[in-house]
């Protein structure tokens, strides 16, 4: 963990686990935030030496996650589909949410096949990018120089993720904002390819929170009755036929 404090120094950054930024509100403080993300990318560019040693790579690994997850919840889609429904959850996910498994396949397969996936990578890999993993203004502000408040999340990674997961983020909290402009300030902060814009923007098509849901009632991860799982089920189902 001392190199990781060493690190920040050298970059000219502070580690303020009890402060946090200001909090996000609209499209303008987004804007902002992802001046900060962008900044705190270039400064941690071509971390080398024995920094390498303590950071995890992620490279790779979060796009696996997300087919794993996929597969997991496709064969119990097709499970239930084969057996029949045996509660009020199952029975609105057969019913209504087939064309849902067919978006999330579509993002994946085109980030993968269609965005220069592999090249992506392979620039993360020579430029030894660092992921902040969480770029909300609650972990990553700017104070006179960049502050980061949890380390933990920080690894060898592609620069894209932290926008991705930051405007899924964005969205969870209902904030209303141009993602299209969004991204475009985003890439042309980090002076970045088309290829990344379309990578970021198929990723935002894979229905995250509808598989999360997924995930919780395939593994009974919550304490929640049938009943609260069927009212969130149909608050993702409203919410995205709203988006179409």
């Amino acid at each position: 963990m001392e190199l990781i404090y060493k690190l920040l120094d050298e970059l000219n950054m502070e580690y303020s686990p009890q402060k946090s930024g200001n909090i996000i509100y609209d499209e303008n403080d987004i804007l902002k935030q992802v001046k900060i993300i962008s900044e705190f990318h270039k400064a941690a560019q071509n971390v080398n030496g024995e920094y390498l040693l303590i950071l995890e790579s992620n490279l790779g690994k979060r796009f696996q996650r997300l087919k794993v997850q996929l597969k997991r919840n496709e064969r119990y889609f097709n499970e239930i589909r084969e057996r029949g429904a045996t509660d009020k959850f199952e029975n609105a996910l057969i019913e209504n949410c087939s064309s849902i498994f067919q978006q999330a396949k579509y993002s994946l397969q085109k980030a993968e096949n269609d965005c220069g996936y592999l090249e992506l990578i392979l620039r993360s890999m020579n430029r030894n990018e660092l992921s902040i993993g969480d770029g909300s203004s609650e972990n990553l502000f700017l104070n006179k120089k960049i502050n980061v408040k949890n380390l933990k999340k920080i690894t060898l990674d592609m620069v894209e993720w932290d926008m991705i997961n930051f405007l899924f983020r964005m969205k969870r909290r209902n904030i209303k904002f141009d993602c299209n402009k969004v991204i475009k300030e985003f890439i042309r902060q980090e002076d970045l390819e088309q290829s990344s814009e379309d990578f970021i923007k198929s990723i935002l098509e894979y229905p995250l929170e509808f598989m999360k849901l997924c995930d919780k009632k395939r593994q009974d991860k919550k304490p929640w009755t049938v009943q609260q799982y069927e009212n969130k089920l149909y608050l993702y189902i409203n919410k995205a036929s709203e988006n179409k």
